[in-house]
């Protein structure tokens, strides 16, 4: 597991979404998982917001989002209920003769999966991660590194819906957080290996997208989305 995360960690992207997919490619590598969806929750419609995709056919990722699955789906209902638990095909009685077993996986070549829950620290359902595999049993282990890395994808979710609510560019998200702690942007400028006159130009950018006229009030507003830690 050190070395998962150790690899984890090397992910390098400035992107939000661009390191919630490298971690999620490097879990269908360490489990031998073959497929995996990752959707935000969204808390006030309960809407499922597609954040990465990672090898499903356009077709499942279109299901895993509908009113049929998050709503009707027996599997689902059932780990909704149980939402600390990891329930594969296997542990749901029943789900291997569903609707979406039957018309929508099997069809597509995949023999189990799970539909793993996403929480935040505070116990808070953020995301699902749907997970399929072509062979019939999932890898042993596999429920155990699911359990390990929940905080770090339920970090992951988070941080990649904030960037999508508020707009921001990979580039300009990272200057608001340089902004934040104080600095110049010719101070910013050095950090990034640019001149200050492009960094002048991005809070410019940012000042707009964010709908407010100051500096302090750029970070004052990343802070509260969480986009930057108080």
């Amino acid at each position: 597991m050190s070395s998962f995360a150790d690899s984890l960690g090397a992910i390098a992207s400035h992107d939000p979404a661009a390191r919630l997919r490298g971690a999620v490619e490097l879990l269908c590598r360490e489990t031998g998982l073959d497929v995996a969806q990752v959707n935000a929750i969204d808390p006030g419609s309960g809407a499922h917001v597609e954040l990465t995709n990672v090898g499903h056919e356009q077709s499942v990722a279109d299901y895993y989002r509908s009113h049929r699955f998050t709503a009707r789906c027996m599997g689902f209902r059932t780990q909704r209920r149980v939402p600390d638990e990891l329930l594969c095909w296997d542990d749901i009685p029943g789900f291997p003769d569903s609707h979406t077993a039957r018309a929508v996986l099997r069809p597509s070549g995949f023999n189990n999966g799970m539909s793993a829950l996403v929480t935040s620290g505070a116990g808070v359902v953020v995301g699902v991660c749907n997970v399929n595999s072509v062979a019939d049993r999932i890898a042993p282990g596999t429920k155990e590194v699911f359990a390990r890395l929940r905080p770090t994808l339920a970090a992951l979710v988070q941080d990649a819906v904030r960037h999508r609510n508020l707009g921001l560019s990979p580039r300009e998200t990272e200057i608001v957080r340089l902004l934040a702690t104080g600095m110049s942007n010719r101070e910013i400028g050095e950090a990034l290996f640019v001149s200050a006159r492009t960094v002048s130009t991005h809070v410019e950018h940012v000042l707009a997208k964010l709908g407010v006229s100051s500096r302090v009030q750029a970070a004052a507003l990343a802070v509260r989305s969480g986009l930057v830690e108080p």
